[in-house]
């Protein structure tokens, strides 16, 4: 599957998975999402691990 994919196809897909991150860390802090305190870090754990995968699998 390595060999399929452009370089800065992936590297896209990374940018804007941290965008993402940055999005539900912001989130995080603001008081009308206090009650999906749960739901978003589990978002923020998913990215966080495809991000790693990411990085392991095509560096």
């Amino acid at each position: 599957m390595a060999m399929t994919y452009r370089k800065e196809k992936i590297q896209s897909f990374v940018e804007r998975l941290q965008i993402r991150r940055s999005i539900l860390q912001n989130k995080l802090k603001e008081p009308e999402y206090a009650n999906q305190l749960d739901f978003l870090k589990g978002q923020l754990f998913a990215i966080d691990m495809v991000i790693e995968e990411l990085f392991r699998e095509f560096k």
